[in-house]
């Protein structure tokens, strides 16, 4: 394993939370992001004043900025960039040579225990013991972890700073919303029914109180930001839309599916499953193995009948067919392979491919090509997906001004990632996180 949280560094790969806009939007349906933002929070009149001045603002009034010095070097002291580094550095760096797990973080004397991060992971992670490798789950479960604690931080600063901000009268109001979304949640994904949902709840180790708080505390935050940062968000320049709408483009390409076949060649003395071989296959024998696979190919042999023939991969039997492959969620012995795929157009079939752990022969058998939409069918989603990245950006702002004013104990935070780690479902045989 390379990753590591015992020794005098914690390594942390940057951290992939999903964006503010979608975590919002995923929390909490669109009817009550408006009712929150507009009803219980804002008077009509004020919120309609307020876009009114915010048509009339400058570029200058509303981001605070005048365009014309953005190319001029900042202060890195003020610089967004380098507050959301420091940010990023309180959690991802060692700053005590004590490396013995702890159970509870505080973040500003509030705490988040091992259960409140893996109460929302564990099946995640159960799903991926029973499937994984020990060493590929503990890199993934790491991972994982990590990324649920970031998330559970950022949460709690910006919750924090909402209950600290809004009116007593405020968050009472956004109890009846909370009710409400409960009642969306069991109408629409347990048939109406409270004992369905109590049971889902269960199956996760989760009370409903839970629950409920954690949905309260989504939309108090949802509230805050919607009026304190949303208004900040500038519309759109044609040339800036013009530029998501070439995103969408790649994006859309990118979303290409593919089939695969495969003829799958193993190094060493056991197959992709771990089954033992009856002898062992050199790296040399592998890549000459395939070579003489795909010399019958070009010279006009079926892909099918020659991967029956050569393969020794797990849909051999089925002529190498592996049907619609994606990178997500492939193993990392496959990988190399699918990269491959790729790369190839419809019918074509990939050179000899070498890895230490075997050697392929790729082909694509199909490629699902998603419907390209015009800019003026799309033009309205992409203004709002770049009012989305905005608001990110904005939010991300906020929470790295958080993250350089918090107080966060242990001092080493890999200190409680190792201890959820440890408190994470288990394969049959894993490795020690000490080893880690």
């Amino acid at each position: 394993m390379t990753a590591r949280i015992v020794g005098t560094t914690v390594h942390h790969p940057p951290h992939r939370a999903a964006p503010a806009a979608a975590l919002l939007r995923r929390a909490v349906p669109l009817r009550w992001a408006r009712l929150l933002s507009v009803t219980a929070l804002l008077p009509v009149v004020l919120m309609f004043a307020g876009v009114l001045l915010a048509g009339c603002m400058s570029h200058e009034q509303r981001w605070g900025r005048d365009p014309a010095t953005l190319t001029q070097p900042a202060d890195p002291a003020r610089d967004p960039r380098m507050r959301m580094a420091r940010s990023k550095a309180s959690l991802e760096t060692d700053r005590t040579d004590d490396v013995s797990p702890v159970d509870i973080m505080f973040v500003n004397q509030d705490p988040i225990t091992t259960d409140d991060i893996l109460m929302w992971t564990r099946p995640e992670l159960q799903k991926w013991a029973d499937t994984l490798p020990p060493d590929e789950y503990q890199a993934k479960a790491i991972d994982i972890c990590k990324r649920q604690i970031r998330s559970a931080v950022d949460t709690l600063l910006l919750y924090q700073l909402a209950r600290r901000r809004m009116p007593k009268e405020q968050l009472d109001r956004i109890e009846s919303f909370v009710d409400g979304r409960i009642r969306d949640i069991i109408n629409k994904q347990h048939g109406g029914r409270q004992s369905r949902y109590e049971q889902a709840l269960k199956k996760r180790g989760i009370r409903p109180d839970q629950d409920r708080e954690r949905i309260r505390r989504e939309m108090v935050v949802l509230a805050y930001l919607q009026s304190t940062v949303r208004p900040r968000v500038a519309d759109p320049t044609r040339r800036e839309v013009l530029s998501y709408y070439e995103k969408y483009k790649k994006e859309l390409r990118a979303k290409q599916r593919r089939s695969m076949r495969l003829i799958d060649i193993p190094i060493g003395d056991t197959d992709a499953l771990g089954d033992r071989l009856d002898r062992p296959i050199t790296h040399s024998q592998a890549r000459r193995t395939c070579q003489a696979a795909l010399d019958e190919i070009r010279a006009g042999a079926s892909f099918a009948e020659v991967a029956r023939k050569y393969s020794f991969g797990i849909n051999a039997v089925s002529g190498g067919d592996w049907g619609v492959v994606t990178r997500d969620g492939m193993r990392r012995r496959w990988l190399p392979a699918v990269e491959a795929l790729y790369t190839l157009g419809d019918g074509q079939v990939s050179d000899v491919i070498e890895t230490d752990q075997a050697c392929f022969v790729v082909k694509c058998t199909h490629v699902d090509k998603p419907v390209q939409k015009s800019f003026t069918e799309l033009q309205a989603q992409l203004i709002e997906r770049y009012k989305d990245a905005q608001f990110d950006l904005l939010v991300r702002e906020v929470v790295a001004d958080l993250h350089a004013k918090a107080h966060i104990r242990p001092e080493n935070p890999g200190r409680f990632l190792r201890a959820v780690v440890n408190a994470a479902p288990r394969p049959a045989t894993r490795s020690s996180v000490s080893g880690l």
